[in-house]
């Protein structure tokens, strides 16, 4: 014999089934089982779209030639590196700060340009072996590198993005810029991208390990 059917139309057994998951939903598998739902639902909405990025940035060549170009050697840059108090630094502090720069500025010598950038080049040096040795003194106490590299990874992004808008700046004002602006820009430009190299080198030390990084700390500050 056939089996008799437990609903005679389509209608009843819809019914039937909600009427089915009403009570299921009052019983203590059914709670259980909703809450696991919703705290699921919760998680996939507000966690993040997939691992954080460890991924080494590329440099452009423009960027690593920039880098890479040779600073000065002038009395003026030696004396401003060394902080020995024989440069008169007052008034640099708006070269410390991004472009644009204001046009007001007018030049009183070919020499002054000249002997202004070394001064400022000198403090830029000077401000980034203090930071950089301190941040590396700091990373080389940890136990473990892991968030080390990850936190490097996120001060050279911050430092591209830097060194992109400076960019940007020079392609769009560069000529309607004054002499002294411009000139401070690309050196602005210059430092963004040592800035970015440098964080660049720790990172790739960061990813070979604690000798790596010792053996780069030890080069630029043991030296």
């Amino acid at each position: 014999m056939g089996r008799t059917a437990k609903y005679l139309t389509l209608d009843e057994k819809r019914k039937a089934i909600q009427a089915n998951s009403t009570k299921y939903a009052h019983t203590t598998k059914g709670c259980n089982a909703r809450n696991a739902a919703q705290r699921a639902a919760y998680h996939k909405r507000t966690s993040r779209k997939g691992p954080s990025d460890t991924s080494i940035p590329s440099l452009s060549q423009d960027l690593v030639e920039l880098a890479l170009k040779p600073l000065p050697i002038s009395d003026l840059f030696l004396s401003a590196l060394q902080d020995d108090g024989d440069v008169n630094e007052s008034g640099l502090d708006q070269w410390d700060l991004p472009p644009p720069y204001a046009n007001s500025q007018e030049l009183s010598s070919s020499n002054y340009a000249v002997n202004l950038v070394d001064v400022v080049h000198g403090r830029h040096m000077r401000d980034e072996l203090k930071q950089g040795r301190h941040r590396m003194e700091v990373h080389r106490q940890k136990p473990r590198f892991r968030g080390v590299r990850q936190a490097t990874l996120t001060l050279e992004r911050a430092a591209i993005e830097g060194y992109e808008a400076a960019t940007k700046l020079i392609e769009e004002y560069g000529c309607d810029s004054s002499y002294m602006s411009g000139l401070m820009t690309r050196h602005f430009l210059q430092w963004s991208a040592r800035r970015v190299y440098d964080l660049h080198e720790e990172i790739q030390a960061l990813t070979s390990g604690r000798d790596s990084y010792e053996k780069l700390y030890n080069s630029r500050y043991c030296t």
